[in-house]
């Protein structure tokens, strides 16, 4: 009877044992798995910051590109306004000089107007039409 008493003993107790490896593992299993929760929310949140600092610069980029091709263009446009005013201005001097020799030939003895020939106004009426219009828009 002591015998078998002591083999239920020490039975229970390499049960008892493994119950406890059994409860010890089932830990190191519970931590493996919060510290993979946490190390991937971790991950996960940082993944998302990262996503969304690529998406603020590529959204700058594309904004600066967009500016700088505004900014070429309207240059171009000032170009081109000031081309065509430099050339409008020649034009003017050209006709202003040909009003003053009208002038001079018709000899008009007024002091504050005397009016183009009827010769220049045929001649320059398509100029003087079209600058018209061009400093109407501008």
């Amino acid at each position: 009877m002591k015998q078998r008493i002591k083999e239920e003993s020490m039975t229970v107790d390499v049960i008892e044992r493994m119950k406890l490896i059994e409860v010890a593992e089932q830990e190191v299993h519970r931590r493996e798995c919060e510290l993979e929760a946490k190390v991937k929310r971790l991950a996960q949140a940082e993944k998302g910051r990262l996503e969304v600092i690529s998406g603020a610069n590529h959204q700058r980029a594309l904004t600066e590109a967009a500016g700088q091709a505004e900014a070429i263009a309207m240059r171009g446009d000032a170009e081109v306004l000031w081309k065509t005013s430099i050339a409008v201005s020649q034009k003017f001097g050209t006709i202003i000089r040909k009003a003053v020799k009208a002038r001079r030939n018709a000899k008009c003895h007024s002091e504050i107007f005397c009016p183009p020939s009827p010769i220049f106004l045929k001649k320059n009426k398509k100029f003087l039409k079209n600058a018209a219009t061009f400093f109407q828009k501008n």
